[in-house]
């Protein structure tokens, strides 16, 4: 049977993969275009051995568009891997977007309106691309910047709620995103937890009273805390069935599910069917 701990590493570990992969196909890809554009406007590889002022213009703009392309992707595929928060990601992408746009009025500028008619002086367009492109990068390194400065107060990618369960006299700690802690309480112990606080700037489970034992005593429901008499085995419920399981749902989060019935549960009352799970 899949735990919720086990459900919610399950998930976190994928979203982690996915985003280092992410990252560094990023970061790959910016790095072959500022390789790549640095080759074509600075080498004959392009403009070819005895290039014609045509080309030259050519290969030049070709450079200039790829090393303008790489630089924001090595600086997002980096911070793509890192734990950041909505907004950072939101302000990255944004500042992205910005390096793109100056980037396509450079290219559309060079080498017609690269110059100021009758002058060396950059054009108004130039400048107002070069602007647009170096906001956009300053805004990405920014996010970059935080999300590094921040990187050694967050406890796993994303932020998370550091969650302790105790069930049957065995511990376990869980990382439950911040969004879905509200989920986890409801799943674990019908709306009653310990309370959340925040220490270092992640957020973590109050201690309660328990002895000392554990820093948060979250049961499954109906679960009861065993007493000095309790009878070994595990109580007849849903929670200690052989079938029971949690699953992801797209518009209610994480329910609790009947893999013998294959359906959602509404309640923790054991069925006929009810099978003791040996691993508990």
């Amino acid at each position: 049977m899949t735990s919720l701990a086990d459900a919610y590493e399950r998930e976190a570990n994928g979203a982690s993969r996915r985003r280092v992969y992410a990252g560094t196909g990023l970061f790959a890809a910016g790095a072959l275009l500022v390789v790549g554009g640095i080759l074509a406007g600075a080498t004959h590889l392009v403009m070819g051995p005895e290039p014609s002022q045509a080309a030259k213009f050519g290969a030049r703009g070709l450079g200039l568009t790829l090393v303008c392309l790489g630089v924001p992707a090595i600086l997002v595929g980096v911070f793509t891997v890192l734990p950041a928060n909505r907004f950072q990601r939101a302000a990255a992408a944004a500042g992205a977007v910005l390096a793109v746009a100056g980037t396509l009025v450079l290219r559309a500028a060079y080498p017609t309106e690269w110059y100021a008619p009758g002058s060396s002086v950059p054009s108004t367009t130039v400048l107002a691309g070069g602007l647009v492109y170096a906001l956009g990068v300053m805004v990405t390194f920014w996010c970059l910047f935080t999300a590094v400065a921040t990187l050694k107060t967050r406890n796993a990618p994303g932020g998370t709620v550091s969650m302790t369960i105790t069930r049957n006299g065995e511990t376990r700690t869980v990382e439950v995103p911040r969004e879905d802690v509200g989920e986890a309480r409801e799943a674990l112990a019908g709306g009653a937890f310990g309370g959340v606080g925040v220490f270092g700037g992640v957020e973590t489970a109050e201690p309660t009273s328990d002895g000392g034992e554990a820093a948060s005593d979250i049961r499954e429901p109906n679960e009861s805390a065993p007493g000095p008499d309790a009878a070994v085995g595990p109580d007849r419920y849903c929670g200690t069935c052989a079938h029971f399981d949690y699953v992801r749902t797209d518009g209610a989060g994480i329910q609790p599910y009947c893999g013998l019935h294959d359906e959602r549960m509404d309640d923790m009352d054991a069925c006929e069917s009810w099978t003791a799970n040996r691993e508990r």
